[in-house]
C-alpha cells in the first residue's frame, strides 16, 4: 500500500492546510483590528460629544437686548416680553414716570426706567416672582428679564411724552 503512496499528495495537502490556516489567521487578525478601530472610534466620538456639550454649557445665553443705540429688544427679548407680558405691564406703569420724564433726554429716561424697575423688583414680591418665573421658563437669568422690562417701559414712557396732548 505504501508503494502506491505519492508524497506529492502530502505536499499538496500540507500546502492547502497552510494556506487555509494562514487565511483563517489573517481574517481573525483583520476582524480584531476592525473591532478595535470601532471601539476606538466610539470612544473618540463620545469624547468629542462631551467636549461639545461642555462648550455649549459655557456659552452665555442669548442677549435679550441688542447693543445698538438706542437699546432694542432682540428676537429672544421679544419672546421674553411675550412670556411675562412686559409690554402690557409697561403700558400700565408708564404713566407713573410721565411727569418725571417730561423734559429729560432719552438716555435719562432710560436711566429713570432702570431705577424704577430695580425698585419695583426689590419691593414688589409679585413682580419679583413674575421675573424669576419668566427667567426660569425662558432659560435665562432674571437680569435679562429685567432688561426687557426696562426697554419696554422706556419705549412706553417715550410714547407717552411724545404724544401730542
Amino acid at each position: 500500500m505504501l508503494e502506491n503512496f505519492n508524497p506529492l499528495w502530502i505536499i499538496i495537502f500540507l500546502t492547502i492546510l497552510s494556506v487555509l490556516g494562514g487565511a483563517i489567521f489573517g481574517f481573525g487578525k483583520w476582524y480584531g483590528a476592525v473591532n478595535n478601530d470601532r471601539d476606538s472610534f466610539r470612544e473618540f466620538m463620545d469624547e468629542i460629544r462631551g467636549d461639545i456639550k461642555k462648550t455649549f454649557a459655557r456659552l452665555p445665553s442669548p442677549s435679550p437686548v441688542a447693543s445698538e443705540s438706542p437699546v432694542q429688544l432682540t428676537e429672544f427679548g421679544r419672546k421674553i416680553s411675550d412670556n411675562v407680558s412686559a409690554l402690557q405691564w409697561a403700558k400700565d406703569h408708564a404713566e407713573n414716570l410721565k411727569k418725571e420724564a417730561k423734559d429729560k433726554e432719552e438716555f435719562q429716561i432710560f436711566e429713570l426706567c432702570i431705577e424704577y424697575i430695580s425698585k419695583k423688583f426689590k419691593k414688589d414680591e409679585q413682580f419679583k416672582t413674575t421675573v424669576k418665573s419668566g427667567a426660569y421658563t425662558m432659560g435665562t437669568e432674571p437680569e435679562n428679564v429685567l432688561k426687557v422690562y426696562q426697554v419696554e417701559l422706556r419705549d412706553q414712557v417715550l410714547n407717552l411724552i411724545n404724544k401730542p396732548e
